[in-house]
């Protein structure tokens, strides 16, 4: 992919450069034509132009009033003009950069026109939007990269969870998309693939990302939103002087500016807007609820904390998922897809095989896909336990800050011996043990249980986690087990007794 960027160099300092730059950054010079780089000092010429434009595959013209007075300009619009209607160049992409040029303006040739001409003020914009042309053509001529990169499996409650949401026109638009779950189980594919369904945004889509830790706040948010370079001004050494009031107004207004340029922003939380008890910070429901900003998407939230449902009830600008691990039968149609793209001759037998090793994790799957494309079936077959180590890797990272801890330790240990248990059960079994409880509320809110059963009592461990504990010396309490035995024994007993009633009266 090679992109041709004409311009004035009257505007390279104030403007081309930067576009430039975070083209190089992104996609590589040589994916780059731009003549500080393409052309030696004093040997650009026509000939090297149209030698350029030959191999190029994106035309893009930044638009100025230097530029379309300059000739060399004027000589690269005409030989892409040419191309184009040769069919020998995909695309010509114009962008006016010039607040003074006017898309009416009598120096812009009548065919560019036909294009929808707008001003773009930031070059971080401008760059941005260029990737995303480049991209739609790189998945327009070559389709399996696009089937690679928007690759999605399963998850069809939730998806329908969310279109139901955006498609209620007697609720008000939402703003802000939060989604919970464990790291690296699907969080913002899910969130990408929900936005492309809902025809929010579309599939070549790049998110702007910023992370916020849970020793920042609004003023890290400010610096962070501006930093991605789509606003103009500077705030930044001004934040300290403000009130806390002043600072909501200017995230109000930086996300305001965010919202004109249609840009969907996703944060990496990790404590900052949602804490671990899942409740919102209050600075943040003030921008997300605020009147200017009710209009469209703006934020994706990628978190481990499950949301507090009295912390978001009011908040109908926003709307909640949590991402569990893929079940099994999503586990065997990822497997299956991507055995396909990968070009691996795998029997139906042999996937189901396979997939009886994995636990939930995408990245898992992606692991045993590329294994075998690599090294061949037989090698997997022989090593299913770096299947089983791969999610041990991930987990570890997971329970890294509570290595420490063995109240978190006993208590995955119970309850990795149960598919599912009832969570009265499983709190009068904690309740033996002071503190416990508190640690289990700690654990739910950070995605490693899930709720089953029609009204959600039960509770099971994370079958990645599960997984990971089964396999270590985790033992479960004998005060626990002591516990859990007499209420199972209790239950049994009932149950035995009921039965033994209603032979005794003929039901």
């Amino acid at each position: 992919m090679r992109i041709f960027i004409s311009h004035s160099s009257k505007d390279k300092t104030r403007y081309c450069n930067e576009v430039v730059d975070k083209l190089i950054e992104k996609l590589g010079k040589d994916s780059v034509v731009y003549d500080a780089l393409t052309f030696e000092a004093g040997e650009k010429s026509i000939d090297e132009i149209n030698r350029t434009l030959a191999y190029s595959d994106l035309y893009v013209i930044l638009l100025s009033g230097f530029a379309v007075d300059s000739n060399w300009v004027k000589h690269e619009l005409g030989e892409a003009h040419r191309k184009l209607e040769e069919h020998t160049l995909d695309r010509v992409y114009p962008l006016i950069i010039d607040p003074e040029l006017k898309y009416t303006d009598d120096r812009i040739p009548e065919w560019l026109k036909d294009y929808n001409l707008k001003y773009i003020a930031r070059p971080a914009k401008a760059a941005k939007l260029i990737i995303e042309r480049a991209k739609d053509i790189k998945w327009s001529r070559h389709p399996a990269f696009q089937y690679r990169n928007t690759i999605f499996v399963g998850r069809n409650d939730l998806v329908n969870n969310f279109e139901t949401r955006i498609d209620d026109f007697d609720k008000p638009p939402i703003n802000t998309f939060i989604i919970s779950g464990l790291p690296n189980i699907g969080r913002k594919s899910l969130a990408r693939h929900c936005l492309v369904k809902g025809t929010i945004m579309p599939p070549y889509y790049d998110f702007p990302q910023i992370s916020l830790s849970y020793q920042e706040s609004i003023e890290d948010f400010i610096v962070k939103i501006q930093d991605l370079g789509f606003t103009e001004g500077d705030e930044l050494p001004k934040i300290a002087t403000k009130t806390f009031t002043e600072k909501i107004e200017c995230a109000i207004e930086l996300s305001k500016e965010i919202s004109k340029l249609s840009e969907i922003i996703l944060i990496k939380d990790d404590g900052c807007l949602l804490d671990y008890r899942g409740n919102i910070a209050d600075w943040f429901k003030e921008i997300i609820l605020s009147p200017k900003l009710c209009c469209q998407m703006l934020f994706v939230i990628i978190t481990r904390y499950k949301t507090n449902f009295e912390s978001i009830r009011n908040i109908s600008s926003a709307f909640f998922l949590n991402v569990p691990e893929l079940n099994k039968s999503e586990r065997k149609g990822l497997l299956r897809r991507l055995a396909q793209i990968k070009q691996l001759d795998l029997d139906r037998n042999s996937l189901e095989t396979i997939s009886q090793h994995l636990t939930g994790y995408p990245a898992q799957i992606y692991y045993a896909v590329d294994l075998i494309k690599h090294n061949g079936y037989p090698y997997l077959q022989r090593r299913y336990n770096l299947l089983a180590d791969y999610n041990s890797q991930e987990v570890s990272l997971l329970l890294e800050k509570y290595k420490d801890n063995p109240i978190v330790s006993n208590i995955l240990a119970l309850l990795s011996r149960y598919d599912a248990i009832s969570i009265n059960m499983l709190y009068e079994i904690l309740s033996v043990t002071p503190g416990y409880s508190e640690v289990y509320d700690t654990l739910f809110q950070e995605s490693f249980f899930e709720l089953e059963g029609v009204n959600g009592e039960y509770v099971r461990l994370n079958e990645v986690i599960r997984n990971y504990i089964a396999r270590s010396d985790s033992k479960i309490l004998p005060a626990h087990r002591k516990k859990a035995h007499e209420l199972f024994e209790n239950i049994f007993r009932s149950v035995y007794k009921e039965l033994h009633a209603d032979r005794e009266t003929g039901c």
